[in-house]
Parts: structure tokens; sequence; C-alpha cells
């Protein structure tokens, strides 16, 4: 007999009550027929409230009724989500992400762990970077131009550096849960968890290794 499989998309919620983006469908479905899976039941998602997830809800109780796999068409949008991560692990639904199908609960686990850390850290530590650049003499915005690109260029710095111990824990926790990952599958996972490079934006290889670089002088 075939594996069950349910589907869960979340969509804004100006398309509520339309089907799930296409894109995202032909990933699920892609997925679907590559295990010879039974897709049964799809579920969108379309609250605004912040927290608010009926649908999901719905989604992990079809999976227990049947003993359904849960099928995303995207981890990383859902992977920075606590409230998501903490709902599938107390349901003990196995996920399936079509981009990352060999996410475990484990990983889950930690994700959901090293998000909240980040959350609670993350703005003591640039704080104190800051602080910490001020009393070694920097001015933040100096009238001086080229005073104030010394200090705008040290306080990055700073910054970074704070950052980067701040993510090291982090970072451990994924190489001994993921061990042999790359510098770009190590950027897809702290993607996933939302948390910002040490000067802001998106994770790439490149932002990986210069992390490990400053830990690692």
């Amino acid at each position: 007999m075939a594996r069950r499989a349910v589907a869960y998309y979340r969509v804004p919620p100006a398309r509520s009550g339309a089907s799930p983006p296409a894109a995202q469908a032909r990933r699920v479905i892609r997925l679907v027929r590559a295990r010879r899976w039974t897709l049964i039941e799809p579920f969108v998602e379309t609250s605004s409230r912040r927290g608010d997830q009926p649908e999901l809800a719905r989604a992990l109780a079809r999976c227990r009724e049947t003993d359904a796999v849960l099928v995303v068409p995207e981890f990383a949008p859902l992977g920075r989500d606590p409230r998501f991560l903490a709902s599938v692990l107390a349901a003990r639904v196995r996920l399936v992400p079509a981009d990352a199908p060999r996410v475990g609960r484990r990983t889950l686990a930690l994700l959901q762990s090293v998000a909240k850390r980040a959350r609670d850290d993350a703005s003591a530590r640039t704080r104190d970077a800051l602080r910490g650049a001020r009393q070694r003499g920097a001015r933040l915005g100096s009238p001086r131009p080229e005073l104030g690109s010394r200090v705008g260029v040290a306080a990055l710095r700073a910054a970074a550096d704070a950052r980067a111990r701040t993510l090291a824990p982090h970072i451990d926790e994924l190489r001994l849960s993921n061990p042999g990952a790359s510098l770009r599958a190590m950027a897809r996972l702290l993607e996933a968890l939302g948390i910002p490079t040490p000067r802001g934006g998106a994770w790439g290889p490149s932002g990986v290794r210069n992390v490990l670089r400053r830990l690692d002088p």
C-alpha cells in the first residue's frame, strides 16, 4: 500500500479561499509522484492573525488519522516559524519539505531551540557591541565624514564580531546534527531559522565562511 501524504500550503491573507500557488503545488506533486505516495488532501492556510494556524491543526489531525506524512512545498518559510515547528513536533507527524525531504525530527527540534535562543540574545549582543564601540571612543553619527566613516566601519566590525560569537553555539549544534554539511547546506539551515547574517541580509556559503573565519581567526 502506498504511503499517504497530506499537503500544507500557506498563502497571503489577500488570497483567502484561493488555491495554492501553482509553483508550490507543482513542487508537492513532483515529490509525491517521485516517492509514489498517495496525496489524500491539501490544506491551505490563509489566516492573517499572528500565531493562528487552524489549517495546520486540521492537517496534522488528518495525518494522525491516516498515518500520513505532512508535505510542504518549501522548508525555509516554515522552518523559521517556532509555532509551526512546535505544532509538528507535538503532533509527532513526519514533515517532508519538497525542497529538503531529508529534514528529520532532530533537526526540527534543534531549529526550534536555536530560533528561541537567537531571539533571546541577538538584540542584547548587538547593543553590547555598539556600547563597546562607543566606550572605545566611537562617536556614532559624527558630523565629520572621515571620522564617521572610520566609526561606522568599527561599529559594523564590532557588531559582526559579537554576532559571530552569538552564532557560534548554533553553528556548532547544526554541525553536530548535520555532520559533513557543506557551507551551502549550513546557509540554508540558518536561512530557514530566519537568523540574519552579522550585517543583516540573507545567508549564503560565503556568509557562513566569514562567520567561521571570525570565530577562528
